[in-house]
């Protein structure tokens, strides 16, 4: 079994309790609401400068990794569409997703494409979340409205995704490096699911002060396919 099969294989478990989660089926629904999406999606912001800032310094992985995978411009511009600010520091589940992150760049740097591997797979994802988040958000499907995060890239994305796993299957990997990569690819997720559990909880317990008549504050989502 080559290697993108191997890391399918060992994400596909989390990736469908992600799903489940309130905030995920919210997504897939249409019905989240924008403080919670903005709230997932300031995490997201930490969880994306600090991947490709580690990415970018590693110029052993730029075989694998292109200019055109980072997303954390999009991010940026749809916060500011959707009148949010940028977070000013990250939960404590991002934060240590980021921990992680920091490790593998430090450690095995070559594990960084299995955390890679999870962020280019879910664009997949986003193809089938533009439609849902259009209509709960209230927003239209064009770039610049508050949806660039999962818009960007997705003209050609099922090529671009054959092409980098192609790339990835190209690397100059060792069983060590597969090892290591497919255990980051299961951490990255395992983080991801924590940080989509914790928005959950975090927009149940708004969703009670908003009964109770108290004013809610402003806060989106990393929505993949099996990868």
């Amino acid at each position: 079994m080559d290697l993108t099969l191997r890391l399918r294989e060992a994400t596909a478990d989390l990736h469908r309790r992600i799903e489940q989660l309130p905030v995920a089926q919210a997504m897939i629904e249409g019905r989240i609401r924008r403080e919670d999406y903005v709230r997932l999606l300031g995490q997201l912001h930490h969880v994306h400068s600090a991947l490709e800032s580690e990415l970018t310094a590693n110029k052993a992985l730029h075989g694998v990794f292109r200019p055109s995978m980072v997303r954390l411009g999009a991010i940026r511009g749809d916060l500011s569409v959707l009148g949010a600010p940028l977070p000013p520091s990250p939960s404590a589940e991002t934060a240590a997703l980021i921990c992680d992150v920091r490790d593998l760049s430090a450690r095995a740097p070559w594990a960084l494409l299995g955390c890679l591997y999870v962020v280019e797979g879910s664009r997949m994802g986003s193809m089938h979340l533009v439609k849902p988040l259009s209509r709960a958000l209230g927003v239209t499907r064009e770039p610049g409205c508050g949806l660039d995060y999962h818009l960007e890239g997705m003209t050609g994305r099922p090529l671009a995704w054959m092409k980098f796993k192609a790339a990835l299957l190209a690397a100059p990997l060792d069983p060590l490096r597969e090892t290591q990569i497919i255990d980051a690819a299961v951490r990255t997720m395992t983080g991801l699911h924590e940080i989509y559990e914790a928005v959950g909880r975090c927009g149940g317990r708004q969703s009670a002060v908003h009964l109770s008549g108290v004013d809610e504050p402003m806060m989106v989502v990393l929505k993949g396919e099996p990868v």
